[in-house]
C-alpha cells in the first residue's frame, strides 16, 4: 500500500515544521499567531489540522516562527511624453535608476511613428525604436562606466504604425540587446483578426497604414515561435480585469541569479555579472538535449535581493532569487521547479564534464544517455565557427581542455593531421611514412592529463546530482539574468536555469497564496436502504471554511517581516492576496467525471464560482470592521472588468462598504504542500500517475524507494486521467474556465505534442484569449517522454500497471468526528482507526 506518511515526514515535515514541533503544534501555531479571537483560533486550527486549507509552504514556514523568513516572496517608467524633454526626462530617471541596479519597463506607444512631421523644428521624427537605442546606448554606458545596471522591458501597441518594425528590431546582433520586448495586443486587433479584417495603424487620431490583421497576427506568432519575442501581452485584458487599474500599472519581474554564479559559455565559464557583451552559452534544448545558443549580455534585474543557495550532493551549489526555475528531472523528463519549492532529494539537470581520451573533455547535460558525451572543443568550434565533415578544431595553444572559441580553429583532417605531428609539436604515437603523411604507430603513452578542477563536474548518476541542502542566505546582494534566444535557460554552476519567467506583478508587488484542498470536501452518503455509498461534494463545508480563512490569511500582511521598506508599504496599501483550489483533478473524479468533459468543467466552474462569491463577502465584512485597504476607491474600484463580473449584490455592498483586500482569487502551482496533503493532485493540474515510485534521499545519505499511490486512487479505487492523457485543448478549456473567477493570475500548463503544428499553436493562444487569461505556458512532454522511460535513477519512477507491490486493495478514506475512517465505495464497509 501507499508509503506516503514516511514520505510526508521525510520530505514535508522539515520543510514546514520547526525542529521537534508535531504537525498539531505546527498548525496551531499558524492559527495561534493569525487569530482575531479565541473562536477563530478554534476554527482555524480545525480547518488547518484537517487540512482543508493548505497556506503555502512559506507562510506554514515563517508565520509564527523563530526563522526570519518572509510569508510573502522593479519599477515601470511613467508615461514618456511625446517631446524631446518629455524623452530626455524620462531617459534621465532610467538612467538613475539603473545606476542604483533597478530594472525599468516602459511604454514607447506614445512616441510618434517614424517620419512623422515635428512642426516646430520643421523635421521628421525618427520614431519610437530609434529612441529605444537612447536607453539601449544609455545602458551600455553606464555599464563601460563600471557601474551596474538594470533590465529594461520595452512595449509597444499592437496598433502604433512602427509596430512590424519593433516585431524585428531584436533579430539583428548586437541590436537592442538590453531590452526584452513585448507587443500590447488589444481587444480591437483581437476581434479583427477573428474576422479576417483589416486593421488600422495610428497615432494621435491618424491612421498611417491599413494592414490584414491576421497578417500581423501571424508575423507576431511565427516571431514567438521562431525567436521567442516578442512577448505577447493581452494588455486590454490585463488592464481591464486588474481591480486597482486606477492605481497601479502592472510590470514584469525576472528570476535572477547570483553575480558571482558562473555562466557556461564559449569563452570560458564566467561570472553572469561580467558577461557585458551578447555570447553564446550552452543550453538545454527542446530534447533535453546539450546545445549552444546565442544570449544578450546579463543585466541587474533585482537590487539587494536575498538568495537561494542549493546544493548537491556532488557538491556543486546554485545561488539564486526564491522564483527563480530550476530544470528538474524524473521518468516523465523534465519540468521547472521555482527554488523555494525545491525538496530535498530531487534531482537536478547538470551539466557533465568527463575526460574523453587521454586530455580531452566531452560535455552532456544528465537527460542524456551516459554515452551521450560529445568532444567539447568540436561542439563550441562548430557553433561558432561551423564544421564540415572531414574536419577537425586544433587547440591553438595545445591546451586541449582550454576549449574557449579564440583557442580553436577549424582545420581539414588532413591539415590537422600535419599540424599535430610537426616538429615542435611532436605526437609520440606518430611517425612520418613515405608519403609525407603521419601514420598511427599503435603506440600510445598512458600517461593521462588531469582535467583541471574547476571544470570537474564529478555527476556520475542521478543520484549525485539530487539536492541536499536548500538555505536561504543572509547577506543581500545585486542579482542578475540573461535572455537566451529560443531555449530560454542556459548552464549556470553546472546547473540548468530558466531565463527571464515573467508574471505581471506591481512595482514592489507580491500575493500572499493559499489553497483549498477539494479532496477534504468530498464525500459519502447512502439514502435509507440504499447499500451503495453516493458520492458527493460537501459544498457547505467549503463554504463555511471561507471567512475565517480570508480573516486568518488577511492578518498574515501584518504579522511578516518584509525584506523591503516598499514591499511593506504596497502590501498593506493593497492587503492583496490569492485564494484558489488544489486536488481538483481528485474531486472530478470522486464525483465520476473525467478531466475537460463537461461535466468536470461545470463542477470547476460552481467551486470557482462559490470561492469567488464567499471570499469577497468575507472581505467586504472585513472591511466593515478593519476598513477597506488604503488604496480603496469605491468608483473606480467597481469600474474594473473584474468586480462587474461579480453579483449585482456583491458590487452594491462594495460600493457602500468597501472590501479589505484588493485582490482575492489566485490559482497557483501547489507542488510540496500536495504531497503535504497525502498525495492530492496539484492546483487545478490532471493527475501526474496513479502510481509510482519516489526516491527519497534519507538523512544518512542512503536513499529508499518508496511507492506512492495518487490520493483518489489509493482512498478511493479511482483511477483519474493522467496528464499525457489530456488533450491540449483540455488543458486550455480548464484554463479558461477556472480564470474566469480569478482575480489575478491563474497558473495552468497545458500539454502540447509533437503533432501541434505553428497554426494550432496560434489557435491554442487565441482559445487563452477567448477564456479570458492572463497567459498560458505550454510543455512539449513527448519528446522526452520515451528517453526518460525506465529510468531507474530518477526521483520519480511511474508504475505502469498500478499495482502495489503488496497486492493490497486500496483503502477509502471518510473523515468523521473524532476519528479517521475507511469506506470501501463498493461494500459499504466502513473501519475506522483507533
Amino acid at each position: 500500500m501507499s508509503q506516503i506518511k514516511e514520505v510526508m515526514e521525510l520530505v514535508c515535515a522539515p520543510k514546514y515544521l520547526e525542529e521537534g514541533e508535531s504537525f498539531k503544534e505546527g498548525m496551531s501555531r499558524i492559527a495561534d499567531t493569525l487569530k482575531d479571537s479565541d473562536e477563530h483560533f478554534k476554527i482555524c486550527q480545525e480547518i488547518l489540522l484537517d487540512q482543508r486549507f493548505l497556506p503555502a509552504g512559506r507562510v506554514q514556514a515563517s508565520i509564527g516562527a523563530a526563522r526570519q523568513t518572509t510569508a510573502f516572496n522593479c519599477y515601470v517608467s511613467d508615461t514618456i511624453d511625446d517631446s524631446m524633454s518629455g524623452i530626455m526626462k524620462r531617459l534621465g530617471e532610467a538612467a538613475q535608476t539603473m545606476r542604483l541596479g533597478g530594472g525599468d519597463g516602459f511604454d514607447f506607444s506614445t512616441l510618434r511613428p517614424k517620419n512623422s512631421l515635428i512642426k516646430s523644428l520643421n523635421s521628421f521624427s525618427s520614431g519610437p525604436i530609434s529612441f529605444m537605442g537612447m536607453w539601449d546606448a544609455m545602458c551600455q554606458t553606464i555599464k563601460s562606466a563600471g557601474h551596474r545596471r538594470g533590465a529594461m522591458m520595452a512595449v509597444l501597441r499592437v496598433d502604433h504604425p512602427d509596430i512590424e518594425e519593433f516585431i524585428t528590431c531584436k533579430q539583428q546582433p548586437g541590436v537592442l540587446t538590453n531590452f526584452n520586448i513585448s507587443v500590447g495586443i488589444t481587444d480591437e486587433f483581437m476581434r479583427a483578426v477573428k474576422n479576417d479584417e483589416f486593421f488600422n495603424l495610428k497615432f494621435g487620431g491618424q491612421v498611417y497604414r491599413t494592414v490584414k490583421a491576421k497578417y500581423l497576427w501571424n508575423k507576431i506568432m511565427r516571431n514567438t515561435w521562431d525567436h521567442a519575442e516578442p512577448g505577447v501581452l493581452f494588455i486590454d485584458k490585463i488592464n481591464q480585469k486588474n481591480n486597482l487599474h486606477y492605481c497601479e500599472t502592472i510590470a514584469a519581474t525576472n528570476p535572477c541569479l547570483h553575480p558571482d554564479s558562473l555562466v557556461e559559455t564559449v569563452d570560458g565559464r564566467v561570472r553572469i555579472a561580467d558577461i557585458t557583451e551578447p555570447t553564446m552559452v550552452y543550453t538545454m534544448l527542446a530534447d533535453g538535449s546539450l546545445g549552444i545558443k546565442k544570449a544578450t549580455s546579463s543585466w541587474v534585474s533585482k537590487k539587494d535581493t536575498r538568495v537561494i543557495k542549493i546544493t548537491t550532493r556532488n557538491g556543486k551549489s546554485i545561488r539564486v532569487t526564491p522564483d527563480h526555475k530550476i530544470a528538474v528531472k524524473n521518468t516523465m523528463g523534465v519540468y521547472w521547479v521555482r527554488a523555494k519549492d525545491l525538496e530535498l532529494g530531487q534531482t537536478l539537470v547538470q551539466l557533465c564534464r568527463s575526460r574523453r581520451g587521454l586530455a580531452y573533455s566531452g560535455v552532456k547535460l544528465t537527460t542524456e544517455d551516459n554515452r551521450a558525451y560529445r568532444m567539447e572543443h568540436r561542439m563550441v568550434a562548430g557553433a561558432v565557427y561551423g564544421i564540415e565533415d572531414y574536419h577537425d578544431a586544433h587547440h591553438i595553444d595545445g591546451n586541449t581542455y582550454n576549449n574557449c572559441k579564440d583557442n580553436l580553429q577549424v582545420l581539414s583532417h588532413y591539415e590537422h593531421a600535419r599540424y599535430t605531428a610537426l616538429f615542435d609539436n611532436p605526437q609520440s604515437h606518430q611517425e612520418k611514412c613515405d608519403k609525407g603523411m603521419f601514420v598511427s604507430t599503435g603506440i600510445t603513452p598512458r600517461t593521462v592529463i588531469p582535467m583541471p578542477e574547476e571544470l570537474r563536474s564529478n555527476m556520475k548518476n542521478n543520484y549525485s546530482c539530487a539536492v541536499v541542502s536548500i538555505e536561504e542566505e543572509t547577506e543581500t546582494t545585486d542579482v542578475y539574468d540573461l535572455t537566451v534566444e529560443d531555449t530560454h535557460n542556459f548552464i549556470a554552476d553546472f546547473t540548468v536555469v530558466h531565463n527571464c519567467g515573467e508574471q505581471p506583478l506591481p512595482p514592489n508587488g507580491a500575493c500572499l497564496l493559499g489553497s483549498f484542498n477539494l479532496v477534504k470536501y468530498c464525500k459519502f452518503t447512502k439514502e435509507l436502504g440504499d447499500e451503495v455509498p453516493m458520492p458527493y461534494f460537501d459544498m457547505n463545508q467549503m463554504l463555511a471554511d471561507i471567512a475565517p480563512i480570508v480573516r486568518m490569511m488577511d492578518n498574515v500582511i501584518d504579522n511578516t517581516i518584509y525584506p523591503l521598506d516598499a514591499q511593506e508599504i504596497e502590501a498593506k496599501n493593497k492587503r492583496r492576496m490569492g485564494l484558489g483550489i488544489t486536488g481538483l483533478a481528485n474531486a472530478i473524479s470522486f464525483l465520476g467525471y473525467e478531466y475537460g468533459d463537461e461535466d468536470s468543467l461545470t463542477f470547476t466552474e460552481k467551486v470557482m464560482e462559490l470561492l469567488r462569491d464567499c471570499a469577497y463577502l468575507a472581505s467586504i465584512d472585513l472591511a466593515k470592521e478593519k476598513g477597506p485597504f488604503p488604496a480603496f476607491s469605491s468608483v473606480e474600484y467597481g469600474e474594473s472588468k473584474f468586480i462587474k463580473t461579480l453579483p449585482l449584490d456583491i458590487q452594491a455592498m462594495i460600493s457602500e462598504y468597501g472590501i479589505r483586500n484588493s485582490h482575492l482569487t489566485s490559482i497557483a502551482p501547489t507542488g510540496t504542500i500536495s504531497l503535504w496533503a497525502e498525495n492530492i493532485s496539484s492546483g487545478i493540474e490532471p493527475v501526474f500517475a496513479n502510481s509510482y515510485y519516489r526516491t527519497v534521499f534519507m538523512p544518512d545519505g542512503s536513499q529508499k524507494k518508496f511507492y506512492l499511490e495518487d490520493y483518489a486512487y489509493y482512498n478511493w479505487g479511482i483511477k483519474g486521467k493522467t496528464s499525457s492523457d489530456i488533450s491540449a485543448k483540455a488543458h486550455i478549456d480548464m484554463l479558461c474556465i477556472a480564470s474566469q473567477y480569478v482575480d489575478s493570475a491563474c497558473s495552468k500548463t497545458a500539454n502540447v505534442g509533437d503533432e501541434v503544428n505553428f497554426t494550432e499553436f496560434g489557435e491554442l493562444y487565441m482559445m487563452a484569449y477567448d477564456g479570458d487569461a492572463s497567459g498560458c505556458t505550454t510543455f512539449r512532454p513527448k519528446a522526452l517522454e520515451e528517453k526518460f522511460a525506465g529510468d531507474r535513477g530518477a526521483v520519480l519512477e511511474i508504475n505502469k500497471d498500478d499495482q502495489a507491490p503488496d497486492k493490497r486493495e486500496p483503502e477509502v478514506k471518510e473523515a468523521l468526528e473524532g476519528q479517521a475512517c475507511f469506506i470501501d465505495p463498493i461494500t459499504g464497509e466502513r473501519q475506522c482507526a483507533d
